[in-house]
């Protein structure tokens, strides 16, 4: 499998991976996988230069049956993207999600925070400036 970085200054990712399949009786299906490491890798394992190894962690899939037709796909994917190999600058498009989560629930506190502070009267504004609630309805 090969992931392709969402920029140029970064190479390409490689996954030389192990996967498992097996159907339950249920009708459901589990795939598994992870990569292969070390000397296990036999003569394919070789990274092309312009690639990058990456690895996968234990992921899979979980397909099953929907009682109308169709089936629903669970996805768990653990990829190590490796982001140390890619030039500083462009690390941060490389954090995990855990790090963007973290991002996004301090700004949001932040933001909530604000408008506690307008309600309370703890800040006041002038020369134009707008409340926070008043900045998000008019948008």
């Amino acid at each position: 499998m090969q992931v392709y970085a969402p920029t140029t200054l970064a190479p390409t990712r490689d996954f030389w991976t192990l996967r498992y399949t097996t159907s339950l009786e249920n009708g459901r299906h589990v795939v598994c996988e992870r990569s292969l490491l070390g000397s296990g890798g036999g003569s394919n394992a070789a990274t092309a230069a312009q690639f990058v190894r990456g690895e996968m962690l234990p992921s899979g899939y979980l397909i099953r049956p929907c009682d109308g037709g169709g089936s629903v796909i669970h996805i768990v994917d653990h990829l190590n993207f490796k982001p140390w190999s890619a030039p500083e600058v462009i690390g941060p498009l490389y954090e995990s999600s855990k790090v963007v989560a973290q991002k996004m629930a301090i700004a949001a506190l932040r933001y909530i925070r604000q408008l506690a502070q307008e309600s309370s009267g703890e800040v006041v504004y002038g020369l134009g400036r707008q409340p926070a609630i008043l900045r998000t309805l008019s948008q």
